[in-house]
């Protein structure tokens, strides 16, 4: 940031000492374009950084409750499960649904 401020303030000086009398109105206008580009360019790069690595947790966060309620289904019906929930699935028991159920609500709100 530092780097940046002193680059931006050396072509500010830069501009000031480069102005010629006949050709403010020019100058000043593609000044203007000048800052109009870096802000949209550079506003627009700086929210999408920040989104990645601010936004990288609402994906990694439901993923691995996912994955834990998979793990935790499994886990509880090997060792728990009497019960079983569908027809469909023979294997899936109530005892595997509830305690991944619990299991995932305590993953989330840890």
């Amino acid at each position: 940031m530092v780097i940046c401020y002193f680059l931006y303030i050396a072509g500010f000086v830069w501009f000031i000492l480069s102005l010629k009398k006949r050709y403010y109105k020019y100058q000043f206008g593609q000044y203007a374009w000048t800052h109009m580009i870096l802000i949209v360019v550079f506003t627009q790069s700086a929210f999408t950084v920040a989104n990645i690595f601010q936004g990288i947790f609402w994906f990694l966060f439901p993923a691995s409750l996912i994955a834990m309620n998979d793990v935790a289904a499994y886990f509880f019906g090997f060792f728990f499960g009497k019960t079983p929930l569908i027809k469909l699935s023979p294997k899936k028991t109530w005892e595997g649904f509830i305690g991944a159920s619990v299991a995932t609500m305590i993953a989330a709100f840890t």
